[in-house]
């Protein structure tokens, strides 16, 4: 189901005060300002020869940290881009830095992981009576360890925004894929925005972290799964990256609907995620020189056949 969040309903807006706080002393100032120059993200206040010039002549350290804030304030502005998931396509729009900046502090400082590998972490805000809109995760970009010719942020919600579309356009919609809403693009944090599903992988399930619901259908699943990737396949789009942990199974108990609603499950995680056309090899990439080869989409759909089966059987205690 499509849903329409505004900016506002993700992004808390900047907070004024009428707090008058007390003037910061010359050591609360030098400590503030030794913090903010020790985060990696404000490497250029010392490494731009004309900011370090500027710091280290301050007649005072509340001169110099106060240097120090309009400069960041002045490189995040600069730095934020926001872009908007409409119909299948992105749309730049406007927000206030400081409510963005504000608000993944907030989400960072109240996360609880609900994914991670090599080159993203999804979290969701725990505070559910506080947060902005309980219904959205956030996934962080990672720096790639091993190169593995991953999508940017941009591209991801791109091949994202793809599938969605592809996926709400099918008659058959028992396997779906979370709705994105925005990618963010700020200093060196790059984020997606995408919608929360009460659902669990199935490596989480075969692990013991999640369950298959009463009466669960592994065949009709794993069918639906097949017929899912062929009509991705008919529209050029290849996910290339469909093992335990990007395969989702919605979990029963979590949300007031019936579980035998669709969708089933899920496929998430774009990262490696691409077109190919004719003449295209669809699991090789080639970039600046180097070569990637992913896995085939229906690779892992007997072994998931075979391993639900046997976790189910377990349930069941044969």
């Amino acid at each position: 189901m499509r849903h329409e969040f505004g900016i506002e309903d993700v992004f808390r807006k900047k907070v004024v005060t009428e707090t008058v706080q007390e003037p910061l002393s010359e050591s609360d100032a030098e400590a503030e300002l030794e913090r903010l120059l020790a985060l990696p993200e404000n490497k250029f206040l010392t490494e731009v020869t004309v900011n370090r010039i500027q710091i280290e002549a301050a007649d005072s350290a509340i001169t110099a940290l106060e240097f120090a804030q309009q400069r960041i304030h002045q490189r995040v502005e600069s730095t934020l881009a926001i872009r908007k998931a409409v119909h299948g396509h992105l749309e730049s729009i406007h927000a206030n830095a400081e409510a963005v900046v504000t608000t993944i502090n907030e989400v960072l400082a109240h996360a609880h992981p609900v994914g991670e590998g090599a080159d993203g972490r999804v979290v969701i805000d725990t505070r559910r009576a506080y947060a902005l809109n309980p219904e959205v995760c956030y996934k962080f970009a990672l720096e790639e360890t091993v190169k593995r010719g991953r999508n940017s942020m941009i591209e991801e919600i791109e091949i994202q925004c793809a599938f969605y579309e592809a996926a709400s356009a099918l008659t058959d919609q028992r396997i779906g894929v979370p709705e994105p809403y925005f990618e963010v693009d700020i200093g060196s944090s790059h984020m997606i925005v995408m919608e929360k599903l009460y659902a669990r992988s199935i490596d989480d399930i075969l692990r013991g972290f999640g369950t298959l619901p009463e009466g669960f259908n592994v065949d009709a699943f794993c069918d639906a799964l097949t017929s899912f990737i062929d009509a991705m396949h008919a529209q050029n789009l290849y996910h290339r990256d469909l093992h335990y942990g990007n395969i989702m199974i919605r979990q029963p108990g979590e949300v007031d609907t019936e579980i035998n609603e669709s969708p089933m499950g899920y496929v998430i995680d774009f990262g490696l995620s691409g077109y190919a056309y004719a003449d295209m090899e669809p699991y090789k990439k080639e970039i600046a020189g180097a070569t990637f080869t992913y896995d085939q989409d229906y690779g892992r759909i007997e072994s998931v056949r075979s391993d639900l089966k046997s976790f189910q059987d377990r349930q069941k205690g044969k």
